[in-house]
Parts: structure tokens; sequence; C-alpha cells
């Protein structure tokens, strides 16, 4: 619990650094403000939009790791749990401040565990839209203000990929809690497996290639170049080979 509790101010700390204190963070929050006057400025927001999917894909990645390894049981609706306190935790702690929502976290999560002394531990949702409701009321834009832009285009990019990574990654920890937890041996060869589906559903997802360009590459004695789909093949290869192999 405690190592979790330390995970998550250090992120918290460093992407408050990264988002106020660094070139990046400034264009994210441009981007997030007003998108079309960013590019007139040389912003390039399609690519910090896909740094912003990067960097809630790895918030998400840790959280929905430390999620799984904190619980004992995982099931596929455990995510479903976390729905609410994380919204009221968001506004509570005020949108577009990654230390603001640590302290809305903070205080939402202290307030529920205190009142199980008293109500049932069903109840406990009840008591997160309270706390919400006398935030909103006393504080309209949260606890921890920010008064610098708008992040709510920033907001919903990073919970859309905190939500969908927190998943995926709670699926991905099955796979090793089973294998080190049920066979006591530790094998990061499994992280080759995931890579390879990931792979997978991408030349599956992907459209086809002309005939031509295929010609082109087998006729001109290219094989290095030589894809399925449009995709190179060589990296998954590399990839099977390393699972198998690793141990």
């Amino acid at each position: 619990m405690f190592f979790c509790a330390i995970v998550a101010f250090i992120i918290a700390i460093a992407f408050y650094f990264v988002l106020f204190k660094t070139k990046l963070g400034k264009a994210i929050r441009a981007t997030s403000d007003n998108p079309d006057l960013a590019k007139i400025t040389g912003i390039n927001t399609e690519k910090i939009i896909l740094y912003i999917w990067f960097i809630g894909g790895i918030l998400a990645a840790t959280s929905g790791i430390l999620i799984s390894v904190q619980q004992a049981i995982i099931t596929p609706v455990m995510g479903w749990k976390i729905l609410i306190p994380l919204f009221a935790a968001v506004i509570v702690g005020g949108i577009g401040n990654p230390i603001g929502a640590l302290m809305g976290g903070l205080l939402i999560g202290i307030t529920g565990e205190l009142a199980t002394g008293w109500i049932n531990p069903s109840y406990k949702p009840a008591v997160y839209f309270l706390v919400l409701l006398i935030v909103l009321l006393l504080r309209p834009n949260g606890i921890w203000v920010v008064k610098a832009g708008n992040f709510n285009g920033l907001l919903l990019y990073f919970l859309i990929g905190f939500f969908i990574m927190s998943g995926i990654y709670s699926v991905f920890s099955v796979g090793p809690n089973i294998h080190w937890g049920h066979t006591g041996l530790f094998n990061i060869g499994i992280a080759s497996f995931f890579l390879l589906g990931s792979y997978t559903a991408a030349i599956i997802s992907s459209p086809p290639p002309s005939l031509e360009k295929y010609e082109e590459y087998i006729w001109g004695g290219n094989l290095s170049q030589l894809s399925v789909l449009g995709i190179d093949i060589w990296f998954p290869i590399i990839l099977l080979l390393s699972a198998i192999f690793v141990f």
C-alpha cells in the first residue's frame, strides 16, 4: 500500500514538472487551450496529441500494474469499481493539474475509508458523491485550481488512454501473476508474447497494400523490405524467438 502511494506521489510530481516546467508541457497546454492558435504558432498539434496518448498510456499502465499487484484477486470487471472515485478525485482536485488529482484522490480515498467505520462499505460511492457535491458548492473549480488555461481537452485524452490502457495491462498482468505466483518462475519472455500479440493486431487491422509493392520487393531481390500487409515481418519473428529462448 505504501509502495503504491509513493509511486503515485512520484509520478504526480514528475508529471507536474513536465507539464509546467518544460517546452513539451507548454506545447501541451497551448494545444489544450486553443489548438488552432497553437498550430499557427508552429506547434505540431497532432504530434502533441500523440505524446498525450503516450503519456496517458504510461500512466494507465503503471496504475493498472499497481492495482493488480495490490489486490489479491483480479477480475475482468475490477476496473469498474474505480470509475466513480476516479472522476470524483479529478473534479475535486481541479481539472488540469496532476498535483490536484493526487490531492483529490487522497481526499476521496481517506474520506471513503473513514466513513466505513460508521456505514456499510457498499455505500462508499455515496460518500464520494457527497464529497464531490460539497467541494462543487464551496470551490467549483476544485481544491487545487490551475489559473493558466483550460485542460478539458487534455483531460479527455488522458482519461481515454487511462481507461483503455488500465484494462489492457490488467489483463496482461494476469499472465505473469499466474506464471510467477503458481510456478515460482519469473519469465520476462512473456513480455515478448505481449508485444507479439500487439504486432499481430496491428497487422490484422492494417489495410492490405497493393500487389505491385510485393512484386517490386520480390523481383528486385530486396527481401529485407518484404512485409506482411505493409508491416515488416522480421520484428515479430525476433520477438517470438526471444520469448522462446529468453529462459
